[in-house]
């Protein structure tokens, strides 16, 4: 996998503070999304506000050309 992707991972808890910590550890891009942000981020890491439930949040932008 290469450094210029992005790993998004979704949710909260201990499983996703973990993942997310373990992937930029690794040097991967990683975005976290929840509808709260969490009261700690791993170094390295984004945080988006989005509720999963809800189709347009979760929808992949189309690019601009």
């Amino acid at each position: 996998m290469g450094a210029d992707r992005l790993q998004v991972v979704f949710g909260t808890g201990q499983v996703r503070s973990a993942l997310a910590a373990h992937l930029a550890n690794l040097g991967i891009a990683v975005r976290t999304v929840s509808r709260h942000r969490p009261a700690e981020l791993a170094r390295g890491t984004d945080w988006r506000a989005a509720d999963v439930t809800d189709p347009e949040a979760a929808a992949v932008p189309q690019s601009r050309e």
